[in-house]
């Protein structure tokens, strides 16, 4: 099977519905107003050559030289598909931000020289009409008094230069960031590209991206790549068959208590009956650093992409989280809880592990393999790196079609990450369907160049890694939920110092909790979370009689019931 076709089974993975939002008034390209024919009634557009500005960071150890390499590359690809030629520019991953604002800042002073040389050909104009006088006729007599020519010289090259004040394409990286460029005008909205030119985007971007993108339309394309981390139950294969455990009523760490007990008690040696201290799953606290809070709630997910919230009296009213701190103060006092880390030689009974896709082919032959807690997407993931287009273009739709590149051809996707074909890497002889390094003359962070799932992942690594069914970031995707918190900041202005008294009384709660001994904990936690409603911690969150820290609830539910769209 061809590289190609390989790339494009592993992307319609990411398949979008059908359904296509509203098209936005994106301006006209460049070629619709200038370089249109007639031909009859039909109106025809008329590609031209152009050339296009592309700003990535890249290590501070990627030569200039390889840079131009690369560019050299791409734009064969470039021209010959759509006759754009691409400017590369790579800066330095700790100079990048920088290199952009001053970009932006410098195309601000260039228009404000352009508007006063307007305003000093317009007062020149009437000057001249007064002697009878175009401005274009003096000028005229004045280049062919000063050159001697009868036209100024001109640019003869097939594609022209980029000007002074163009930006094309640029990467930006983060919520904050992406905020403030669509609130400064510094991005062009994308949404009728999306839905017309460039609607293949769609199909190769995860869905979930896009949808938490759009901030009143979608102003910048996020690259694809791998969602969070998962939390995996391991339960190990050969101690359950041994002693006649049936896997299949062990779906959660309380049902494993049993296993975990009885392992423990038969003091195996080797064998560490759990592998370290467990929270409970898919927690969101509300605080204003995200540590412990009495606020707090799990993601709910059923691998359908879906996430809901409910909001809780307080977390110890939630039964996993109840459940786990009793379980784990009766383990620790068994001294059955190791350390997270087992020596050479020895294997636990159950374990809870965090990391990517590869955890599944680590652990599959030896531990029956649950989800504790699902990967999800929060701001930090879908804002991670995204491609926009800059008000300062030359053509919105061509600087799409370049972004549209890096996000479902292979061969160009790979020359921006890798470098150069032949001198930077090359294609491993005996192994054709993975690239060799030549070098270290260049090298990207491969998030920040495109659609990950479209390239190699590694020098030695297959692009079909990415596609396997048990292993692969197609399984973690699609075994992921959204955090319905995206965008939404608990703590504000309003409620700032209702949510300090909620980090002391959570301190407060959870040295208390620390402090009880197993026994103490089942005798003493129903009394304690009692103790906390008895203190309208949420139980009647909305009356005016209970307690200061109710109105820090209240104040968080409004504010995220307002952020999405819920009365």
């Amino acid at each position: 099977m061809s590289k190609k076709l390989i790339c494009i089974l592993i992307s319609v993975i990411f398949v979008l519905s059908a359904v296509l939002t509203g098209c936005s008034g994106s301006k006209k390209t460049e070629e619709e107003e200038t370089g249109q024919t007639n031909t009859s009634s039909t109106t025809t557009t008329v590609r031209r050559p152009m050339t296009l500005s592309l700003w990535l960071p890249t290590d501070a150890g990627t030569s200039q030289d390889a840079v131009k390499k690369v560019e050299e590359q791409l734009n064969k690809i470039a021209e010959q598909k759509f006759m754009t030629h691409i400017e590369l520019h790579a800066v330095s991953d700790a100079e990048y931000q920088e290199a952009i604002d001053a970009k932006i800042n410098g195309i601000a002073d260039v228009e404000k020289r352009q508007a006063e040389e307007a305003e000093k050909r317009r007062l020149k104009e009437i000057e001249l009409a007064k002697q009878g006088l175009t401005l274009d006729e003096y000028e005229a007599e004045q280049t062919e008094t000063d050159t001697g020519k009868d036209d100024p010289a001109e640019d003869t090259s097939d594609y022209p230069a980029v000007k002074e004040d163009q930006l094309d394409i640029f990467l930006i990286r983060g919520y904050e960031n992406y905020l403030n460029y669509i609130d400064n005008n510094l991005v062009e909205m994308l949404d009728g590209e999306l839905n017309t030119n460039s609607r293949l985007l769609r199909t190769f971007v995860y869905p979930t991206f896009l949808e938490c993108v759009n901030q009143g339309g979608v102003y910048a394309i996020p690259n694809n790549h791998v969602i969070g981390e998962y939390q995996l139950l391991l339960i190990n294969k050969e101690l359950c068959e041994k002693y006649d455990y049936d896997i299949d009523e062990m779906e959660s760490l309380k049902d494993c208590r049993d296993f975990i007990l009885d392992i423990g008690n038969m003091k195996l040696d080797g064998v560490v009956p759990l592998l370290g201290e467990v929270d409970a799953g898919n927690m969101v606290y509300f605080s204003s650093d995200g540590k412990w809070s009495l606020i707090g709630d799990r993601i709910i997910s059923d691998y359908t992409n879906k996430s809901t919230v409910e909001f809780s009296s307080s977390v110890l009213d939630i039964p996993e989280v109840y459940d786990c701190i009793l379980l784990m103060k009766q383990l620790k006092e068994l001294g059955y809880v190791g350390n997270g880390t087992v020596k050479d030689g020895e294997k636990f009974a159950v374990g809870v592990v965090k990391g990517d896709y590869t955890l599944f082919d680590k652990y599959g032959d030896d531990y029956y393999i649950k989800i504790h807690a699902c990967p999800y997407a929060d701001e930090d993931d879908v804002f991670k790196t995204m491609f926009a287009v800059s008000p300062y273009t030359k053509d919105v739709s061509r600087s799409m079609e370049i972004i549209t590149l890096l996000n479902t051809d292979t061969t160009f996707r790979t020359i921006l990450q890798y470098g150069a074909e032949g001198v930077n890497w090359e294609y491993d002889l005996q192994n054709p369907d993975v690239i060799r390094k030549l070098n270290d003359d260049y090298k990207m962070n491969i998030e920040d160049t495109g659609n990950i799932f479209i390239t190699y992942p590694d020098y030695g690594k297959p692009i079909s890694d990415w596609g396997d069914e048990f292993h692969g970031a197609k399984k973690q995707n699609l075994d992921s939920a959204t955090s319905p918190f995206i965008g939404f900041d608990p703590v504000d202005d309003a409620n700032r110092e209702a949510f300090d008294r909620l980090a002391t009384l959570s301190a407060q709660t959870l040295s208390r909790v620390e402090a009880m001994s197993y026994d103490e904990a089942r005798n003493q936690m129903g009394s304690l979370r009692l103790e906390l409603a008895m203190n309208s911690l949420m139980i009647n969150m909305f009356d005016d009689k209970n307690s200061e820290i109710e109105d820090c609830f209240a104040l968080m539910y409004t504010s995220y019931a307002k952020a999405n769209g819920k009365s």
